[in-house]
């Protein structure tokens, strides 16, 4: 009985690590076009919008510019608790 409460509770959170790695890999593009909108200058604006944004940074950096960053958000979402 105790082995099967173990698996059961290794199971459930392989299953939420990697639920929470999908959701960070999903949003993390989104995060990353806002937070270069947010951040670019009022007077010299490099964006006109979230589309440019997205065509801009692939152009210039690949797709792997839109995931800048993810490494570090993976660890702060593990290292957080839960609510």
């Amino acid at each position: 009985m105790q082995n099967d409460h173990s698996n059961i509770y290794r199971s459930t959170m392989i299953v939420a690590i990697m639920g929470g790695a999908a959701a960070t890999a999903i949003t993390q593009p989104l995060d990353v076009i806002r937070t270069r909108l947010i951040a670019q200058d009022l007077g010299k604006r490099k964006y006109k919008n979230a589309i440019d944004a997205v065509e801009t940074i692939v152009k210039e950096e690949g797709y792997s510019g839109l995931f800048k960053g993810i490494v570090l958000s993976e660890i702060y979402r593990v290292g957080s608790k839960p609510s």
